[in-house]
């Protein structure tokens, strides 16, 4: 099929939306996985760069795509509040944004090894042999900002969740929805598939 005749969800028309899926699929797969604090970084910065690609995808590519134009619209206005509310939205300027920076530009990162106590405390391992007593477990930690003592990887999920209903928001105030198959491109609507006389009942027993 033509890519403009193809049938595909809304949501997946804006590469906003395509970059924040890969950012979940990053998300659970740090949720499941025993890395080492080095390779964690690794794995850190690019989910920090590419959830602020997700947003600026909004207003540096969606909204100069061929999408309709009442959506290009709602996509700009989005990226105007983000700017003009800024104590609004914590997740993005405050983490998003600001954890972005720090790693690109300073190779700096907020989040720290941290060992939580059974009483909910949490320490610093005492070096490269640090042992655990019972009861604790391994976790990295917000060492500053306005999401200091969180959990990183808790703040990382809700970050990049906001960002996806934040994009979902826009789809609806456009009047669509981000689960509707509509033709790529356009977004116009599919018409039903034409129904034969012979695939119904009434159809059969006129055909005996």
């Amino acid at each position: 099929l033509p890519y403009r005749t193809l049938p595909l969800e809304v949501k997946y028309n804006l590469a906003s939306y395509r970059t924040c899926l890969d950012c979940k699929y990053g998300v659970e797969r740090l949720k499941q996985s025993q890395i080492t604090y080095s390779a964690w970084k690794v794995e850190w910065a690019g989910l920090s760069a590419l959830l602020k690609t997700s947003i600026h995808l909004m207003r540096e590519k969606d909204a100069k795509s061929c999408l309709p134009d009442v959506l290009k619209k709602e996509l700009r206005d989005a990226w105007n509040e983000l700017l003009s509310n800024k104590s609004q939205y914590p997740l993005f300027w405050e983490f998003i944004h600001r954890e972005r920076n720090n790693i690109m530009k300073e190779y700096e990162f907020s989040a720290y090894e941290a060992i939580i106590k059974p009483d909910g405390t949490s320490r610093r391992p005492r070096g490269l042999l640090s042992f655990m007593e019972d009861g604790e477990k391994e976790t990295l930690l917000i060492g500053s900002g306005y999401y200091k003592d969180r959990q990183a990887l808790e703040v990382l999920s809700e970050a990049t969740q906001w960002v996806e209903n934040y994009i979902f928001l826009v789809i609806h105030k456009a009047g669509f929805d981000p689960d509707e198959k509509r033709y790529a491109g356009s977004l116009l609507p599919i018409p039903p598939a034409p129904v034969s006389a012979r695939n119904t009942l009434l159809g059969d027993l006129l055909a005996k």
